[in-house]
């Protein structure tokens, strides 16, 4: 049975969620969060990109948004990220080029309301936007190898909202999104070793 959530719970409710997939990563999700998989092995001379993560949405209703009135709030959400990012080069020869694996965490939170606009436009309006970026993998040369453990629990970056950021009566929806970047150029691999798993959770808009 579908249960509305009360009018004093400040939390954001989860609402749908997608992946950011290029080959060969793939993405599942399963009873205990997103499941992110692919190994990457490469030989060729120029650099490539590629990336795996996922984007997570939830919704917070007007009417459970705390101390509506007065301002500022803070959305502070945290994540589990667990599951190894192994990053190497080969050993090269006097005739190799450069030879890159490298890999980056993004972490961002969007706030964003959709607002009354005419037909045809676009009625996203974001009202605060926070990022980060991690460095997991930087191996530049022959016979490089890293094995990054991710941190289990992971802070999300915070939005801080003013009394003025929010329009009235309407919804406040957030977006989580953690995005892996991937580069390799010359003999090198990225995988995961098994799988990156991502868990979300809801988390409240808190009054400050």
């Amino acid at each position: 049975m579908y249960h509305m959530p009360v009018r004093q719970d400040p939390n954001f409710w989860w609402a749908n969620a997608n992946f950011i997939l290029t080959p060969p990563f793939t993405g599942e999700t399963q009873a205990d969060g997103f499941h992110l998989k692919g190994n990457l092995t490469y030989s060729g001379g120029s650099l490539i990109n590629r990336q795996f993560g996922v984007a997570s949405r939830y919704e917070l209703h007007s009417n459970r948004i705390p101390r509506p009135d007065r301002g500022p709030w803070r959305s502070a959400p945290h994540v589990e990220i667990t599951g190894r990012v192994i990053g190497s080069t080969t050993a090269g020869d006097i005739f190799s080029g450069d030879q890159w694996s490298k890999c980056w965490m993004h972490r961002r939170q969007t706030l964003y309301q959709f607002v009354f606009a005419p037909p045809g436009t676009d009625n996203r309006r974001i009202i605060g936007e926070n990022r980060e970026i991690q460095e997991l993998i930087f191996l530049e040369g022959s016979s490089k190898y890293k094995d990054f453990v991710l941190p289990g629990f992971q802070n999300m970056p915070v939005v801080i909202l003013n009394q003025n950021s929010i329009f009235p009566g309407l919804s406040v929806w957030a977006e989580l999104e953690i995005l892996f970047h991937v580069q390799l150029e010359g003999g090198s691999t990225l995988w995961l070793n098994p799988d990156v798993l991502i868990r979300m959770f809801q988390w409240p808009l808190e009054p400050i």
